[in-house]
């Protein structure tokens, strides 16, 4: 079934579209956000391969295409208002969690174990959720962002501890 495959792929590849307008809005460095183009096109890249290789039907595969298309499109164009793009950013942090770190936190302790869940990757996560946590103290001081990423840090320390047990 495609929604289980796609209910995380889909708010990562929103998500850093939502960061890349907020910090180009505010004027912001490009070393506070470079790496998010780079998940962002990773992420883009995955929700095209789960298309490829699932059996989806095609209008399903062209509907949501289309749909999280103009929405990345809408988020970096002038007309989503500074307001809007706050309020989309403070409910990320919701999206975020809701839609792919804790279904898989669910599912891992339904079972008992992470599964295949790779223990460097989930360290990874963690240290890339620290480095954003530190840039975005030292070189931006955005509390809206830094509840974002405080979040999801606490989120990937749940996997990476449940991928050590």
């Amino acid at each position: 079934m495609l929604s289980w495959r796609l209910s995380p792929s889909v708010p990562c590849c929103l998500s850093p579209a939502m960061l890349l307008a907020a910090a180009l809005l505010q004027g912001y460095g490009f070393n506070t956000f470079g790496e998010v183009v780079a998940c962002w096109a990773q992420d883009i890249v995955l929700i095209a391969l789960i298309f490829r290789f699932s059996n989806t039907k095609k209008w399903i595969t062209a509907a949501v295409s289309v749909a999280v298309t103009l929405s990345c499109v809408w988020l970096l164009s002038p007309y989503c208002s500074h307001s809007v793009l706050a309020a989309l950013q403070a409910s990320n942090i919701v999206t975020m969690a809701l839609g792919s770190r804790l279904p898989q936190i669910i599912l891992n302790m339904r079972r008992g174990n992470a599964g295949v869940l790779s223990v460097t990757t989930c360290l990874l996560n963690v240290a890339g959720n620290a480095a954003r946590i530190f840039t975005t103290i030292v070189l931006t001081g955005d509390m809206l962002m830094l509840g974002g990423f405080l979040s999801q840090g606490t989120l990937n320390s749940t996997l990476l501890y449940q991928s050590l047990t």
